[in-house]
């Protein structure tokens, strides 16, 4: 048991890392995933905008866009955080979603799309789900098998060590079948003798 939970305790700790640093890259590349999406987005509204103002609208329910002109007051459906924004990519809270945001300007407008990330967490928390899920899996066979896998060499042991108790007699210690490690201890046990 002992050294099951020893195998156990540094698996588990590899099993961590290995995770962690999943979730990290997972969490990475939906960061790409999001950046590029605003960033061609607003290229795509930006240039629809100057030949049908009406197309440059993507308003779904993850995505946002919202124009200032300099001559007109915001619309009223714009948060004044996001109208706060200088020009680049944001991350803001409000009312308890995570929103991310891009904001450009061009020939004196300015460009503001949010995307609402909450299918992004639902998708990143499912992943965390199924990694969590995998590693305990994964740790559970593991820490069978190499309780099995031990327990049968300690057998050997636990009887190789009732033997000697009792003395050889005529039957020497080392026998056909075990395993080569418990073998070597046997066959030095009948030398000693």
């Amino acid at each position: 048991m002992r050294i099951a939970l020893a195998f156990s305790g540094v698996r588990l700790l590899l099993i961590v890392a290995q995770s962690l640093a999943l979730l990290s890259m997972y969490e990475d590349m939906e960061q790409d995933f999001i950046d590029g999406l605003l960033d061609e987005q607003l290229a795509y509204s930006i240039a629809a905008a100057r030949t049908n103002p009406a197309a440059a609208l993507p308003n779904s329910p993850t995505l946002q866009l919202y124009r200032l002109f300099a001559d007109a007051p915001p619309p009223a459906e714009l948060p004044a955080e996001f109208a706060a924004l200088e020009i680049g990519n944001h991350e803001v809270w409000r009312d308890g979603r995570e929103y991310h945001l891009g904001v450009r300007e061009v020939d004196g407008v300015r460009y503001i799309l949010a995307y609402d990330e909450s299918e992004h967490e639902e998708r990143e928390r499912a992943t965390t789900v199924t990694v969590v899920g995998g590693a305990v899996i994964v740790q559970v066979l593991a820490f069978v098998l190499v309780l099995l896998t031990v327990g049968r060499i300690t057998r050997g042991l636990e009887t190789l060590a009732a033997r000697v108790g009792a003395g050889r007699g005529d039957t020497p210690y080392a026998q056909p079948g075990m395993e080569p490690e418990l073998a070597a201890v046997a066959a030095a046990l009948d030398a000693a003798e």
